[in-house]
């Protein structure tokens, strides 16, 4: 079986994106009244790798050489990517906060949570990222995000 071990050692010296704490969600989402969840359908998937990496993926198989066109997640560094890549689309979004492929937009009046999840929405047609909806909670006063309860209460 092959594996891309030699890569993924590779990819981790090229960089990091830190993940952000629960903690620095919460503090932002002190005093909110209305929520949205937006869960992203495949979200690794959605993003279309460069000429250059696209060479280094590659697999040989019995069959044939398969190179993947977007980003696997058998790699190290999939996770710092996604979440680099999702915060230059939405990290100036007011009450907007993203962990991977969960985004959770929120407002403390009705008209700042709509014109910030109307931006999102926006953001993330204007990319081709796609939303799983069955997993989406929009205009709910209590949602689970990161196993986290929140509510205007």
């Amino acid at each position: 079986m092959r594996t891309f071990s030699k890569l993924s050692e590779f990819a981790v010296t090229c960089g990091t994106n830190p993940l952000h704490t629960k903690d620095d969600f919460l503090i932002k989402l002190n005093k909110m009244n209305m929520f949205s969840k937006i869960d992203l359908s495949e979200a690794y998937f959605q993003i279309p790798l460069d000429e250059e990496s696209k060479k280094m993926l590659v697999i040989n198989t019995p069959f044939a050489l398969f190179q993947y066109k977007r980003l696997p997640f058998a790699i190290a560094s999939p996770p710092a990517i996604f979440q680099r890549y999702m915060e230059s689309i939405l990290s100036d979004v007011p009450n907007c906060v993203m962990f991977l492929d969960d985004v959770l937009i929120s407002g403390a009046s009705f008209d700042d949570y709509l014109i910030s999840l109307e931006l999102v929405l926006q953001r993330l047609q204007d990319n081709g990222l796609i939303c799983s909806v069955q997993k989406c909670d929009f205009f709910v006063k209590e949602v689970t995000y990161l196993g986290h309860i929140l509510s205007s209460k």
